[in-house]
């Protein structure tokens, strides 16, 4: 596996860590064999119906509830898990919906920052304007018609597996047979 791309999912750490415990979050931008997840909230914004009430897979099957349960959060701007902020012009560019578009969409650099704090990623954009009559609640659930991290996740994935085919390329470690037994020695 190179990375597991889990966006706009509210993953409590102890649930990935129960499910697959041999696969961390990815700390560093070329780390492979690593998951990246984030649940994002507009900067200001409420992030509490993520942290306390969504539902979530349980290790056990069914369903359960976050409940203030630490998340999972990889900065799509550094790729880390912990540490710096990343600001506006670091964001390579968001991807909005544009059925005029031969491409289907348009590609907006610098649209956002983001932040991961307290397992949530707070970033600069606002909702789509459609979704207002629904209520602030809906708002902080459902992402727009605007993917903020477009060119940062094809970026990294490039990245990744650059990272992933170079490690591919090493030397095989030597087979059994090459390794002296401990009572040839």
């Amino acid at each position: 596996m190179i990375a597991a791309y889990l966006l706009e999912a509210a993953l409590p750490t102890d649930t990935i860590a129960a499910m697959v415990p041999s696969i961390p979050l990815c700390a560093g931008p070329d780390l492979t064999g690593c998951i990246i997840a984030w649940h994002s909230s507009r900067q200001g914004g409420r992030g509490d119906m993520a942290t306390q009430n969504a539902l979530v897979w349980s290790p056990g099957g069914g369903f359960d509830v976050t409940r203030g349960r630490p998340l999972a959060c990889v900065n799509p701007l550094t790729w880390t898990v912990s540490g710096r902020a990343g600001g506006r012009d670091m964001n390579y560019g968001a991807a909005e919906l544009e059925p005029n578009n031969p491409a289907g969409i348009n590609i907006v650099h610098n649209a956002t920052g983001a932040d991961c704090w307290n397992g949530l990623l707070f970033i600069d954009i606002d909702p789509d304007p459609v979704f207002f009559w629904t209520g602030p609640r809906y708002e902080d659930l459902f992402p727009s018609k605007v993917n903020p991290f477009f060119s940062d996740i094809r970026a990294n994935v490039q990245s990744r597996i650059e990272s992933f085919l170079a490690q591919a390329s090493l030397p095989a470690p030597p087979s059994s047979g090459d390794v002296p037994d401990r009572d040839d020695r």
